[in-house]
Formats: C-alpha cells, sequence, structure tokens
C-alpha cells in the first residue's frame, strides 16, 4: 500500500523477454492478452495475419491455447464447405458447366480452409520439432498457390451464371484472367530465392516482405473485376440471386477489414463459406430449371435464357418439335 499523499506507481509492462502468455483461466476466452497485443501492435502485424507470441526468454513460441482460439472460425467453415458438398452430390449437382464451375469454388475454398489452419499449427512445430520449418513452408506456399485460384474460378461461374460465357472467348477477357494468375504463381516461386514476399524463420516465423502488396493488390483488381462484371450484368440475373452473389464481395471485404483491424478472429474462411452457401441455396435450385417428373427445362427458364440472349444481342436458333 502506499503511504499517506502518495500517488500508486502506475503499472509498467515487464520486459520483452519477461513477457508470457499464461493459460486463461477456466470459464475465460483464451485469447491474447494485453501485454502480447502491445507486442504485436509495435510489430505492426500485416493485414490477415496475426502474431501470437508466448515469450519465453529470447525463444518465442506459439501458443496452443491461442491457435486453437483463433481459429475456431475456420474450422466451422469446414463443416459448412462439407455440408454444401454433401447436398451437391447428393442432389446430384455434378453435370453441366454451371454445376462443376460451383463445384471447383467449393473444393478450392474448403482446400484453402484446411491449409490456412494447417499453416497456423505449422508455425507451432517450428520450435519444437527440427522439420517444422519445411512444413511450415511447405504448407504456406500451397496455400498461396490454392487461394488464388477461388477468385478466378468465381469470374468464371459469374460469367456462366448470367449467359456471358461466350465473352470468354475474346482475347483482352482471357488475358484479364490469365495475365494476374501468372503474375501471382511466378511471384509466390521467386520468392523462393528472393524472399521479397514472405520469410519464415525460427526466430520470427511468418513476417511479410517488402513486396506483399504486390499479391494483395493482384487479388484487389480480380475482386473488383468480378464487382464490376456483376454490376454490369445484373439484369442478366433476378433481383434476389444477383444480391445473393455480389454479397460474397462485399461481406468478405467487410470482414478482411475488421480482421485487419481485430487480429483475434479469423473471419475471412467463415465469411466465405456462409455467402456460398447461401448462393447454393438460393442461386442453384435445380428445380427451377427442371421438371421433376420428365428431366427437362421448365418453360420459365427457356424464357430465361432467350431474355438473355436478346439482352446480350446474341444470334440462336430455336427448334419447334
Amino acid at each position: 500500500m502506499p503511504a499517506s499523499g502518495q500517488k500508486a506507481a502506475s503499472p509498467q509492462w515487464p520486459a520483452r523477454a519477461d513477457r508470457k502468455l499464461q493459460k486463461p483461466a477456466v470459464g475465460v476466452r483464451p485469447g491474447l492478452t494485453e501485454a502480447v497485443r502491445q507486442t504485436a501492435k509495435s510489430r505492426r502485424p500485416p493485414i490477415l495475419m496475426i502474431y501470437l507470441y508466448h515469450l519465453s526468454g529470447k525463444q518465442a513460441e506459439l501458443s496452443e491455447q491461442a491457435v486453437k482460439s483463433i481459429l475456431v472460425f475456420n474450422y466451422v467453415a469446414i463443416f459448412i464447405y462439407a455440408a454444401i458438398l454433401l447436398s451437391i452430390y447428393y442432389r446430384k449437382m455434378f453435370k453441366g458447366i454451371e454445376n462443376r464451375a460451383f463445384l471447383h469454388v467449393i473444393w478450392f475454398c474448403l482446400a484453402s480452409t484446411i491449409l490456412d489452419i494447417s499453416m497456423y499449427w505449422s508455425f507451432v512445430l517450428i520450435p519444437r520439432f527440427s522439420f517444422g520449418l519445411a512444413v511450415a513452408h511447405i504448407v504456406t506456399y500451397s496455400y498461396l498457390f490454392v487461394r488464388q485460384f477461388i477468385m478466378l474460378t468465381y469470374i468464371i461461374l459469374i460469367f456462366i451464371q448470367t449467359d456471358s460465357i461466350f465473352k470468354l472467348q475474346k482475347t483482352a477477357y482471357r488475358l484479364a484472367l490469365i495475365i494476374p494468375l501468372i503474375t501471382l504463381h511466378l511471384g509466390i516461386v521467386s520468392n523462393f530465392f528472393t524472399h521479397q514476399l514472405f520469410t519464415i524463420t525460427p526466430e520470427n516465423y511468418y513476417q511479410r516482405g517488402p513486396h506483399m502488396f504486390i499479391l494483395y493488390g493482384i487479388g484487389m483488381c480480380y475482386s473488383i473485376f468480378g464487382f464490376v462484371c456483376l454490376c454490369k450484368m445484373r439484369r442478366y440475373l433476378g433481383k434476389v440471386k444477383w444480391l445473393t452473389m455480389i454479397s460474397t464481395y462485399i461481406v468478405d471485404f467487410l470482414c478482411a477489414l475488421y480482421q485487419s483491424l481485430n487480429a483475434d478472429y479469423l473471419l475471412e474462411m467463415i465469411s466465405s463459406a456462409i455467402t456460398l452457401l447461401l448462393v447454393h441455396l438460393i442461386v442453384y435450385r435445380p428445380e427451377e430449371m427442371f421438371d421433376p417428373d420428365t428431366g427437362l427445362y421448365t418453360q420459365a427458364d427457356l424464357k430465361k435464357q432467350l431474355t438473355n440472349i436478346k439482352l446480350s444481342d446474341r444470334s440462336a436458333t430455336l427448334i419447334i418439335i
């Protein structure tokens, strides 16, 4: 107790080497302590990447308890993707270009989520096993490679859903989709030699390099391109379906923004899973396209296809039997 008339000294954070991430008490949500938050904040962690340090002496180790807590939404996303896949195969929605495109999107998202979880757990292995660093490199590179295909396949899905797939036959559209993807993959491969995108070391785990903004910039260009295409082609979709498909971009952007400001939660995967679940339930409705008794296209779908052909100024041949 301070003497009478004396001010109590304000508490000071312990030295960096003495800070420890204590095990949370029962009933308290595990996560980062305020000391570790200040440490992570001082290092300016990159967007969508969280530093979870358990400082013990001079050796930094990732806290298993913190990793389990922060990945909870990713685990939920896996169950959502699994439910979507189960529904797709149960309803036999894997034939036709529309169904195959959506199926590719779900598989890429599921693989990306699993690799994202594996990436965080691989960082836990680094100080404990000799092969931990190699595993972290393999998983991180695999995640970056797979992640880039999600945006591309979703854009192709947009063109298919709006009956505008014929536009991809134009050289300009093909180059707009292929060149960024090639650039992304070349940049990831070059990081093996230059380490300009990111580095993974036993001391600092994952750290962004000076050129990491290129990957985020190209990914943002894909998102803007898909968003603009959906806005321009909104007349080819019904209002509800259009709002459902464009919500993927809006919700993902808001979650990424929140995640960059609050590193306690990984919302990127769960937001994609929820919006794609809505796309599966609202946009992909076979009963609206096919007659359940004959298996033929319904009259409503025929009118939709004829309307889209008229709006796109395409020529078509109609055979009436």
